[in-house]
Formats: structure tokens, sequence, C-alpha cells
């Protein structure tokens, strides 16, 4: 049976899930008191869903809606979650400086998405910051992604075609990921966009292995039997800009890798935030 919305914060002190349609959200805003606001809402950032120009459009609504209720609110700041997609095909580090060539439905509603949350804010005197994401993995990861793909694909016993993956890629650890946004979203010098990825980005065949290596089986991956597609040539950001703020990757790529097989293959693992409670187990391992 599938786990209902906010699984991932049963039993979080002092966090509820709430559920509104989105004509509610300016007096569930204005009703909270908030001072900031950091917007995580976005349909369709699967790979499947990312060339659909509706869903898409969609997001950029919702999103346009709830930063003119946040001013309209009187909150203080506002923290919108961006993609690496908004780059488009790179090559080499990227700063926030590069160009934004995207080359997905996805990617062209996170600039617009970015473009109006600028306008908006601005007109309204509120402050904001654009956390423009790479690649986050870690325990309580969604189904449809690389390393659950994996583990399935170990736990039944069966090959997983992958590409060569040769290139350079960026993997930061969730938990290091949602640091960042508190530092977006506290810091009174955080201003703008600012890339959210970590800084070591080995060959994804690397990560791959040592995933592999901890779900303590092999032989099951066929590098090179896949298609590269339409992936970016290399995923490497320069997070100078929010390492400015005092953030800093915490977890090491190859401990962050254990933790998340463990946890993908249905061993308890300890919140990262709070390491005398066990996280929430993943639905399609337990059964619930």
């Amino acid at each position: 049976m599938r786990r209902q919305p906010g699984w991932r914060i049963d039993g979080v002190p002092g966090f509820s899930f709430t559920h509104s349609e989105l004509e509610s959200w300016a007096t569930e805003i204005e009703r909270s008191g908030a001072d900031t606001v950091i917007s995580l809402d976005w349909e369709g950032v699967g790979g499947a869903h990312r060339d659909q120009e509706s869903v898409q459009t969609g997001n950029l609504a919702r999103l346009s809606t709830v930063v003119a209720a946040s001013v309209r609110a009187g909150v203080k700041r506002f923290v919108g979650v961006g993609s690496q997609a908004e780059y488009g095909r790179t090559r080499g580090v990227v700063d926030e400086e590069a160009s934004l060539n995207p080359t997905t439905a996805y990617g062209r509603a996170k600039v617009e998405g970015l473009r109006s949350l600028q306008r908006l804010a601005d007109l309204g005197g509120m402050e904001w910051a654009w956390a423009r994401v790479f690649s986050v993995y870690g325990p309580l990861e969604g189904d449809g992604w690389l390393f659950p793909a994996i583990a399935d694909s170990f736990r039944e016993a069966r090959a997983i075609s992958l590409t060569r993956a040769e290139q350079s890629w960026s993997y930061l650890y969730a938990a290091d990921a949602a640091h960042a946004l508190m530092a977006l979203a506290t810091h009174p010098g955080a201003r703008g966009a600012y890339n959210v990825g970590s800084g070591n980005a080995p060959p994804l065949r690397q990560s791959i292995e040592t995933f592999s290596r901890s779900l303590g089986a092999g032989g099951l991956l066929r590098f090179g039997a896949k298609a590269e597609g339409g992936i970016p040539v290399e995923l490497r950001p320069d997070v100078s800009r929010l390492e400015s703020l005092g953030w800093r990757e915490q977890t090491v790529l190859d401990r962050g890798l254990r933790v998340t097989a463990q946890w993908m293959t249905g061993h308890p693992v300890a919140d990262p935030f709070a390491l005398a409670r066990l996280l929430p187990s993943r639905p399609s391992v337990s059964g619930s």
C-alpha cells in the first residue's frame, strides 16, 4: 500500500501535513503569521514529465500565486527552489553567472519561476533567494530515480542497463541540501540565485559502483547498454557563493551512499537532524 502524502515527516515534533486548494494558500499564509516562506511545491520533476508543458505551466502559475500571496501577507523573505536544468547542457564548472539555456519544459518553467519571483518580490519589497538545486540523494528518496532503481534491481536479482556514466556528476546529501535552504532562509545577506550542490563531482560511474557495493551485490550493472540521451555532459556546480553564507557540505559522498543503501534495503536509519529518531521506512520495502 502506498504511503499518504507527508509520510516523510511522520513523527517529527512540531510538523503536520496540511492539504489545501490553491485558492486557500493566501489565507493559510496570512493565518500562519510566517515571516519566511520556502516553496518546495513542484509537480513533474521526473524525466517522464519534464516536457509536459501543461504540467510545468501549472507549476509556474502556482508559484506566482503563492509569491503574490506572501507579498500581501507581509512575508519578509521567500525562498524558491530552482534546478540545474535552468542551465541546460553544461560542461565544466558552472557558477551562477552562467547563461541559462534550458532544454526542457521543466527547465524553462524554472527560469520563468525565478523571473516571476524576482519581479513580484521586488515590487512588493520582499527579500528573496533562489536555490538552484543540482542532484540530491539520500534516505527518503522517492522511486523513479537512479539509486532507488539500482536498489530495486539488486533486490529483484535483475540486471539494470546504464549509460557509460563517464561524466563528472555532483551529488549532494539531502540533509546538506536542507541546511542550504535554511541558510538561504535565515542569512541576512542571502540575495538572488545560489547553486545548491556538492563541490565534489567524481565520474558518475564511480558513485554508482560505490552505491552498488554498499548494497552488498554486484554483477548486475550493464554500463554502456543505454544511450546517453539528453543528459548534461557534466554536472559540476561552483558552490562558493553558497559557502560565502557559512554553509559547508557535511556528508562525504561514500558515507552518504552507504546510509542511503541501508535505507533503501529496509534497514533502520537515524534521522540526521535527530539521531535518536529513526527515519520512516521505505514504502516499497516495508509494504506499509
